[in-house]
């Protein structure tokens, strides 16, 4: 005899097909020995040492950023015997060409976008399990800077403020690294910029620390994959039930009454999901906005000046 949830489903059926197909859902739902899962150790691994190299890089970037201050990095002025040294306690000029100048920051910037997402991925997985035992966990993949645990301080809301200023720090402090001075006697350099290479070093520290503490509570990750039904298996070998009845609901029904039903051919709108969709749209649009209305002002600016040099960083 079917259940009274299956006999609910019944009355949004059309075809004898769908009945059976009920019918066949309700006999499967009795417990059934669960195959093993998979841990994902070779993720784990990877993490663990780009977690380590970036604590390297980090170390390397310190360390050149101090040197280039401290010894009050120089850059020359000139050709020739009418040639000086002009002393500059940020910047050092390195005897490189602009293409391998410009190779090496397009290096820079893959290694540390690679550090970044190892990183990124230790506290978003760490996250994923610290809500699941919070009993708070809706989604396989959760938006961190929305999505915070409240158990955990490296997975509050305030460490998500800080991961993201320390994003920002390093995809800009990248763009810095190698810089062309201008003088009037023509362009010096390329230069290493001591204060980009410290900034880039305060950038992956602030991540570094949340990673490390994220990483610290490895012993709560049943698995590093992120793949939704390899995480559902192993929710399911650590406590969690699976509810009958539910087939093929959106994600926007989630708070809806569990029922069998066919899959829709159009899907709600994604905001309907998750509140986050809302913020991540304002945002996208308002970047947009915020660039062009700068360089609408720096245009105004710009041609309000009778000095050709209004926007040139001189070097005299």
């Amino acid at each position: 005899m079917p259940t009274t949830q299956a006999q609910e489903c019944y009355n949004d059926m059309d075809t004898a097909e769908e009945h059976q197909s009920v019918l066949e859902i309700e006999r499967h739902d009795e417990p059934a020995e669960l195959p093993d899962y998979e841990r994902d150790t070779k993720t784990k691994k990877f993490c663990i040492i780009g977690l380590v190299l970036a604590w390297v890089g980090i170390a390397c970037c310190i360390s050149l950023s101090v040197y280039i201050i401290a010894t009050n990095g120089s850059y020359r002025i000139g050709e020739g015997e009418d040639s000086i040294d002009v002393k500059s306690c940020l910047v050092r000029e390195v005897r490189i060409t602009d293409a391998i100048a410009e190779a090496l920051a397009f290096l820079v910037n893959i290694i540390v976008t690679l550090l970044i997402d190892t990183m990124g991925f230790i506290h978003s997985t760490s996250l994923r399990w610290a809500l699941y035992w919070e009993g708070r966990l809706e989604f396989n993949t959760n938006i961190r800077l929305f999505n915070s645990a409240r158990k955990s301080p490296a997975k509050r809301w305030y460490a998500n403020a800080i991961w993201t200023a320390e994003l920002i720090l390093c995809y800009a402090s990248t763009s810095q690294l190698f810089i062309q001075r201008t003088a009037y006697d023509g362009n010096q350099g390329p230069f290493v910029n001591g204060l980009a290479v410290g900034t880039l070093a305060v950038g992956l520290l602030g991540q570094a620390d949340i990673a490390t503490w994220s990483a610290s509570s490895l012993h709560q990750i049943a698995t590093w994959s992120s793949n939704p039904l390899k995480n559902t298996l192993a929710l399911r070998h650590h406590g969690i039930t699976h509810v009958p009845g539910p087939c093929i609901m959106a994600v926007s029904e989630k708070h809806d009454a569990t029922v069998a039903k066919n899959p829709r051919y159009h899907q709600k709108r994604l905001y309907r999901s998750t509140r986050a969709i809302r913020y991540i749209v304002v945002l996208v649009w308002a970047l947009p906005v915020l660039a062009i209305t700068w360089a609408i002002l720096v245009t105004l600016e710009s041609g309000a000046e009778t000095d050709a040099h209004s926007w040139v960083f001189n070097s005299s």
